[in-house]
């Protein structure tokens, strides 16, 4: 388990810490507002700006934690057809079980274990990840609720132009595609 999980973060950071020690067994409501600060923390990642809010639903058992998670919000992508950035709409709910003890740690996303010596716990690397799978594989302007019009004309016309050239050859052929071909006529 990577050491951002159980307090050592940036300063930025430790404001998705959660102390749970000092809380009552129960139910526990937080609210945690991601904006480019956040997104800055994680230079490897493709989101650079965004505007969502977290909220978490702590349900605290004597020796595990229950973490219901909703974020919802904009992260700005870049569209894959005019390469414009764009925002996109996010949305995720999902649910994060800490357990408490001295067990093995966990090889499960969604399963954490903590020790019980520890006082605390930092959701930034799992709200960043959530945030980060709930992005479509393909992401252009019209998507979820964006804007298709908003897709750049002249990039667009640049892609119809170039799609519509063949290329050129001289007629004549590669002798390794016409071995290929041979077989292909053959079946």
């Amino acid at each position: 388990m990577p050491d951002i999980f159980f307090g050592k973060v940036s300063s930025i950071l430790n404001i998705y810490t959660i102390q749970y020690k000092g809380l009552k067994v129960g139910s526990h409501s937080f609210e945690f507002e991601i904006n480019d600060k956040f997104f800055k923390e994680y230079p490897e990642g493709e989101i650079e700006r965004g505007n969502l809010v977290a909220n978490v639903q702590l349900l605290k058992h004597s020796t595990m934690l229950e973490f219901f998670i909703d974020i919802t919000g904009e992260v700005e992508v870049v569209c894959d057809r005019c390469l414009e950035p764009f925002n996109l709409p996010i949305e995720f709910s999902g649910r994060l079980i800490v357990k408490i003890g001295n067990d093995e740690v966990s090889d499960n996303d969604e399963l954490w274990v903590v020790s019980e010596n520890e006082f605390e716990v930092n959701i930034a690397q799992y709200l960043y990840e959530s945030i980060c799978l709930s992005l479509p594989i393909s992401r252009y302007h019209g998507i979820e609720g964006s804007n298709e019009n908003d897709c750049n004309p002249q990039m667009l016309n640049r892609i119809v132009t170039v799609g519509s050239i063949e290329p050129k050859t001289n007629g004549t052929t590669d002798p390794r595609w016409d071995i290929l071909k041979n077989l292909k006529k053959k079946n």
